[in-house]
């Protein structure tokens, strides 16, 4: 029996979400994505093939993924793969105008096998040089939304001042305004927190530390090794289990582990939190589904939040695969993460970009320095935007990052879950930066910042001005931090810059 294996994607999802700086308009738009694959897939799906009342697309056997962006789809018949094909993506602008999205199907003479969903991702890649028309075209003289730049639909009164929206803006904004049920928001906390309590203004999420606080993290984490986990399912196959029912299942687990992850990271670090002068919380998530979470947070918060992630993605993936008997994968998965440290009026678009880019550092030293293991160990790169300056990481290192007279570089992550990395744990770090406590530990931190001021002017008075460190300062400190032994530099990396930059946001 022909079978007709669907496949749709949405592309450039984080230009989509961060188009504006407001976090409504964020937070919207990351709301919307989440409704295309879910209710919205649901609804026509429900129509097309005359499911039964009460249809649920999570208990759907033919529904293989439908997160983050991505649906994969197993029709048995032509007629309602055509029926989607058609409508779908005219209901897909209707919610959510100006995204980008692309479709594709393979027919498959039997159950598809993994060489069918090597060809559908082909197809789908191929398709993006293919755009559908967008539905927001304007003429040139037409009044057009102060932000964005596209045609105007409608003008609102917002705090004494007229706000001209774009469709795509007018979406985002109802979707938070209708204040319905909010899958992202449930993803990340669960039944933790309401969605009243969660922030739509910038200022909320930083104002819960202090007035005076305007320091934000954005987080971006993804998970490792994730082609080959796809191609290791080959030989989970039986004569009752096929590659699409295993590949279900592994999609279920993954997205799975991901919002459990991400809730245990967040209730681990609220435990300790004062509670503030509102019951708002300083997190926003905005893509939690699949292997990817964003989120927006208060920057004191990220270190610890995405240490628990990480950690608890591990133990997620190894419990489920286990209990999902999917032996090829009982060592788990890894994930590694990017936090771009920023002021609270920083583009976001630029901030998640690096996020984006030092995910993707982390995973590639990650990889290069552990070729041995099969399972890539998980970690961390976080860097404080301190400038106006716009460019690629590799940039910032040689910029910023690398002290010109003694040529010492301050790009000391990334940082690993694992404790016995010793200088390069986030353990150790929190550590290290928890030494700074205290009259002499404040002597400590001055004398440093003093260094690495040096390292960039002169070298030679950079080491005077550690030895003169090393004699003066308090002995019990210097040794715990490892100075003592190896002056603050480890194999022509210092960890200093980074204590500090962690101390200046707490």
């Amino acid at each position: 029996m022909v079978k007709y294996l669907y496949g749709f994607t949405t592309h450039s999802i984080q230009s989509y979400i961060f188009q504006t700086n407001k976090l409504k308009e964020i937070a919207g738009a990351s709301e919307l994505v989440e409704q295309v694959c879910t209710e919205k897939f649901e609804g026509i799906i429900k129509g097309s093939t005359l499911k039964k009342e009460g249809y649920k697309l999570e208990t759907d056997k033919y529904a293989i993924r439908f997160a983050a962006g991505n649906i994969r789809y197993l029709f048995q018949s032509e007629e309602n793969c055509k029926e989607v094909v058609l409508k779908f993506p005219k209901l897909v602008l209707e919610t959510a105008p100006g995204i980008s999205i692309s479709q594709a199907v393979v027919e498959c003479e039997s159950e598809p096998s993994f060489e069918d969903f090597e060809e559908l991702e082909k197809r789908l890649s191929y398709q993006r040089n293919n755009p559908i028309r967008p539905m927001d075209l304007g003429y040139i003289a037409v009044n057009r939304s102060r932000r964005t730049g596209l045609p105007t639909v409608e003008k609102k009164k917002s705090s004494g001042e007229t706000e001209f929206l774009d469709n795509a803006t007018k979406h985002k904004q109802n979707v938070i305004d209708k204040k319905s049920s909010n899958r992202v928001n449930q993803a990340f906390f669960g039944n933790e927190v309401e969605d009243k309590n969660v922030p739509i203004d910038i200022e909320k999420i930083v104002s819960s530390k202090s007035p005076d606080y305007s320091w934000l993290a954005v987080i971006h984490a993804d998970g490792n090794n994730m082609g080959m986990a796809l191609q290791n399912l080959k030989n989970e196959i039986t004569k009752d289990e096929s590659y699409s029912t295993v590949s279900r299942k592994f999609s279920g687990i993954i997205d799975k582990s991901t919002k459990a992850a991400a809730q245990k990271a967040f209730e681990d670090t609220m435990k300790d939190e004062e509670p503030g002068d509102s019951d708002i919380v300083p997190f926003r998530p905005i893509i939690v589904g699949g292997d990817d979470l964003t989120i927006i947070c208060r920057a004191d918060l990220a270190l610890k939040f995405t240490q628990v992630y990480l950690e608890e993605f591990e133990k997620q993936t190894i419990k489920n695969f286990k209990d999902a008997k999917l032996t090829t994968l009982s060592a788990g998965l890894s994930a590694c993460a990017g936090i771009a440290f920023v002021k609270m009026n920083y583009p976001f678009h630029y901030a998640i970009n690096l996020a984006e880019t030092l995910c993707a550092h982390a995973k590639k030293i990650s990889k290069a320095k552990h070729k041995e293991k099969t399972v890539t160990p998980s970690c961390l790169m976080f860097h404080k935007v301190q400038d106006s300056f716009v460019e690629k990481f590799d940039e910032i290192i040689d910029r910023e990052l690398t002290a010109e007279a003694s040529k010492y570089r301050f790009d000391f992550g990334p940082y690993y879950i694992d404790k016995d990395k010793k200088d390069h744990s986030i353990k150790k770090l929190i550590y290290s930066v928890d030494k700074f406590e205290g009259k002499e530990g404040n002597a400590i931190k001055s004398n440093l910042r003093l260094w690495l001021s040096d390292l960039h002017k002169n070298k030679g008075l950079a080491k005077q001005r550690m030895e003169r460190l090393l004699s003066v300062g308090n002995e019990a400190i210097l040794n715990k931090l490892g100075l003592i032994t190896n002056k603050g530099i480890v194999d022509g990396k210092s960890p200093v810059y980074d204590w500090l930059t962690i101390l200046s946001i707490k």
